[in-house]
């Protein structure tokens, strides 16, 4: 079988032809760049031009996937921004969160709201004696409860807007901390005046439950998992859709559906709501610190367990002060 070449310089007549007469230096040449043009059909290089040339340290194609072949990014390597759900990005070893700096933040927002709670007791307390030596609540009782009313509907708004930021504001987290004490030092002196050791009562019940879900939590007993996180979700925003209409019935009427079996059936179901929220902030904070997020997540797991705990202590009041009206009947 004969092969045809398709080399210009070996089908040209004149390197034949030399080569027939026994003239096969003379016949072989450097191939012009007109040649080179017709065989690689790309451009050559002219007198006093370089090629391109690649970037420094370049070894592949420019276009290759970068994590093909087992590549890793650096251990220590971090995003300017961090979001302040996302897990996936790990910082340096010393600015990774611990559970020691979640306590901490706890600590500060419980602290706070201790504080602030006490100061709300006070004043209220003071104002009822006074109301009830017959001296009325005066201009200062009329202003505080005037107080509780904007202070919580300001920590609503607040617990909102940092819910829903891309980083937990530690600011935004103090300042929350500080008016739901308000509010809750207010709601605890009201429920302390009509029930003694009521209050008491629903600390101690509170801290019953965040110990009871925490231990089943540590035993594996208690999770989470996608379907019934889907039922929770459900079941929150009916419990919410019901609450609001309770209280507008409250504000218009002067009446509420919280009473007697039926209210003390809600309250169960609303406890046990929470403890599942409680067992997703378990999650969240076991998970930031496995995955190495950074120390601001903290603010994160801290602002969500507080909400979680105000919601059991509020709840447990009331399901105290609907037995406690049921037994004095």
């Amino acid at each position: 079988m004969a092969y045809r070449s398709s080399n210009p310089v070996f089908k040209d007549k004149n390197f034949r032809e030399k080569m027939r007469n026994g003239e096969g230096a003379e016949a072989i040449h450097a191939p012009s760049a007109a040649d080179l043009d017709r065989m690689y059909g790309a451009p050559s290089a002219q007198a006093g031009q370089q090629a391109p040339q690649q970037p420094y340290g370049y070894n592949g194609p420019q276009n290759a996937p970068q994590n093909q072949y087992g590549y890793q990014p650096q251990q220590d390597y971090q995003q300017p921004n961090y979001a302040a759900g996302d897990l996936s990005v790990q910082g340096n070893q010393g600015d990774r969160m611990v559970m020691g700096d979640v306590l901490n933040k706890m600590t500060i927002m419980l602290g706070l709201i201790v504080a602030s709670g006490a100061v709300a007791w006070f004043l209220v307390m003071n104002s009822v004696r006074n109301a009830m030596a017959g001296m009325g609540f005066g201009s200062l009782g009329g202003s505080v409860f005037a107080m509780v009313g904007i202070a919580a509907l300001a920590a609503f708004v607040i617990a909102l807007v940092n819910q829903f930021k891309r980083v937990t504001s530690p600011t935004l987290s103090v300042i929350y901390a500080v008016l739901e004490g308000f509010v809750l030092g207010a709601i605890s002196a009201i429920a302390e005046v009509a029930y003694p050791g009521i209050a008491l009562q629903a600390v101690l019940g509170t801290v019953l439950v965040f110990a009871v879900t925490l231990g089943l939590f540590r035993s594996g007993k208690y999770r989470t998992s996608p379907r019934m996180t889907r039922i929770v979700m459900v079941a929150a925003i009916a419990y919410l859709a019901f609450s609001l209409v309770n209280l507008g019935l409250v504000l218009i009427a002067g009446t509420s559906m919280r009473t007697g079996l039926f209210g003390m059936a809600i309250g169960l179901f609303a406890v046990l709501l929470a403890t599942y929220f409680l067992v997703m902030d378990f999650e969240f904070i076991q998970n930031a610190i496995s995955q190495g997020a950074p120390k601001h997540v903290a603010w994160t797991c801290a602002f969500g367990l507080t909400l979680t705990l105000v919601w059991i202590y509020i709840e447990i009041l009331r399901l105290l002060m609907i037995i406690r009206e049921m037994v004095d009947r």
